[in-house]
C-alpha cells in the first residue's frame, strides 16, 4: 500500500526553493505545454501528486489554465492559499471512493515509482482525464526489461517493520 506519509513527501513539505527556482521537469513541462498549443481559453491542468505546487506555481503566471493541485498528503494544501486561485484537493489516485476531479491536461511527476504496479496509476489518470484530454508522466524509468520493487525499512524505528510500495523503478520495456 501507499505510504501517506513518505520520506519524499517530508522533504517537500519543508522545500520551499523549488518555488522560486524551478526544476528540470517543470522547465520540460512548460515547453512540452508550448509545444501542444492549446487554442482553448479554459484549459483544466491537474498536477496529481503536485506536494508544494512548485510546478503549478511556476506555470500559473505563463498559462491561462484553472490549475489544480492534488496529494495524498492534506497537509501541502497549506501552500494553496485561497487567494492564490488555485485549488488544491487532497485525493488518492488509487481511491475509488474519493471524488474525481476530471482534467484536460493531467500532469504526474516523481508519483509513478511509488506504485508496483504502474497500470493502476495510469488507469486512474485516464478515469480523470477529459474527452481528448492530456496525461503527461514524467518518472525515473530503466532501459532493461526488468522492474525493480524496492523496499525499504526504517532503520531508527522501534518496529523492525519492512515497508510496501515506494521508489520503484520499471522497465520502459
Amino acid at each position: 500500500m501507499y505510504l501517506e506519509k513518505n520520506i519524499v513527501d517530508e522533504f517537500y513539505f519543508k522545500e520551499k526553493k523549488y518555488l522560486s527556482k524551478p526544476k528540470y521537469t517543470t522547465l520540460l513541462l512548460h515547453k512540452i505545454i508550448k509545444r501542444i498549443n492549446y487554442k482553448k481559453s479554459k484549459i483544466k491542468f491537474i498536477d496529481i501528486g503536485c506536494a508544494n505546487g512548485a510546478a503549478i506555481y511556476y506555470l500559473k503566471d505563463r498559462f491561462n489554465f484553472q490549475f489544480i493541485g492534488t496529494d495524498v498528503d492534506k497537509r501541502f494544501q497549506n501552500n494553496f492559499p485561497k487567494k492564490s486561485n488555485i485549488e488544491f484537493f487532497c485525493d488518492d489516485i488509487k481511491s475509488k471512493n474519493k471524488k474525481k476531479i476530471y482534467g484536460d491536461l493531467l500532469y504526474c511527476s516523481g508519483v509513478l515509482s511509488l506504485f508496483n504496479d504502474p497500470k493502476k496509476l495510469i488507469n486512474g489518470l485516464i478515469e480523470r482525464t477529459n474527452q481528448k484530454g492530456k496525461i503527461i508522466i514524467t518518472s525515473m524509468l530503466n532501459p532493461y526489461h526488468l522492474d525493480l520493487i524496492i523496499r525499504f525499512r526504517n532503520n531508527l524505528a522501534k518496529e523492525n517493520k519492512i515497508n510496501g510500495e515506494g521508489w520503484n523503478l520499471h522497465s520502459i520495456n
